[in-house]
């Protein structure tokens, strides 16, 4: 029994040895200077795809090993941008999906002031969707944005949602708001998609603005509310279900676009029977400022 242990040490220490004598023959282990170095934007975190012809981008955001698609057991996600605009913080914007040793690329945004992604599973499959959020103008309100969710699959982007896209009630990148002039320095803002309305005061308004929307008799004048694109689209399980949805915001203005009447916030949850998103929730947040 003792002849055996200490022919196991022996083994064992044999083991250790010839596992180390591998790695040396391998590069050698960079051991780290410092633990805190100063960021270089323009060397850092850069990698080419030159098969792609994809040439000194810089790694944006890189999720962890998610399950994305059925047929694929993990996959990799990565927001890549090229910053070729000098002196400006405007990027082009690809998407990179790393699945079974193959790279599958997708055009994401151009001359974009910035993107962001996220993995949610917004359909229930088991699988995780990307959702897409680019800043495409700065200029009025709260900023100009594209948003999307898209689906990974057999190596294919699907687009399973766009603001171009119709939504629920099938009018183009209209989430159903409209707004209610009432006397007495009211207004009322209405939902045609959830049925929802509510009642709001023009609180702190200077009588020139309020003439703008009264005549001379006090009656009052017709308006439209100017409904921009989202500026929040938020993955968020709202009923705690496992699936999630989307919570989102959308600028608000009545009287020329630097009027921030409020925020417009929707929910979207995804239908497998139609394939589409629907807004299940709607409300009005009036600007306080």
């Amino acid at each position: 029994m003792k002849s055996f242990k200490f022919i196991s040490i022996i083994l064992l220490i044999f083991l250790v040895f010839s596992s180390c004598n591998i790695l040396k023959n391998e590069k050698e282990y960079q051991e780290l200077k410092n633990n805190v170095i100063t960021y270089n934007q323009e060397e850092m975190f850069r990698i080419s795809l030159s098969e792609a012809g994809l040439e000194d981008v810089f790694i944006q955001h890189a999720t962890g090993f998610e399950k994305i698609d059925n047929e694929s057991d993990w996959c990799q996600v990565f927001l890549l941008g090229n910053d070729r605009f000098e002196q400006s913080k405007l990027c082009d914007y690809y998407l990179a999906v790393l699945c079974d040793d193959k790279v599958y690329l997708k055009e994401a945004a151009i001359c974009s002031h910035g993107s962001g992604i996220e993995l949610c599973d917004f359909d229930g499959d088991g699988d995780k969707e990307i959702l897409l959020q680019e800043t495409v103008g700065m200029s009025g309100g709260a900023g100009q944005y594209s948003s999307s969710v898209l689906d990974f699959e057999n190596g294919e982007f699907i687009e399973m949602f766009s603001d171009s896209v119709a939504l629920y009630n099938g009018d183009n990148k209209t989430t159903g708001f409209s707004i209610e002039i009432l006397k007495g320095n009211k207004y009322k803002i209405k939902n045609s998609i959830t049925d929802y309305s509510e009642i709001f005061d023009f609180k702190n308004k200077p009588e020139k603005y309020l003439d703008g929307l009264y005549d001379e008799n006090g009656e009052v004048i017709k308006r439209k509310i100017y409904v921009d694109s989202f500026f929040d689209f938020i993955p968020n399980d709202v009923d705690n279900d496992g699936v999630y949805e989307i919570v989102c915001r959308q600028y608000v203005s009545l009287i020329g676009h630097s009027d921030h009447l409020g925020d417009a916030k929707t929910v979207l949850k995804y239908n497998n029977k139609t394939d589409t998103f629907e807004i299940i929730d709607a409300e009005f947040e009036p600007y306080e400022g």
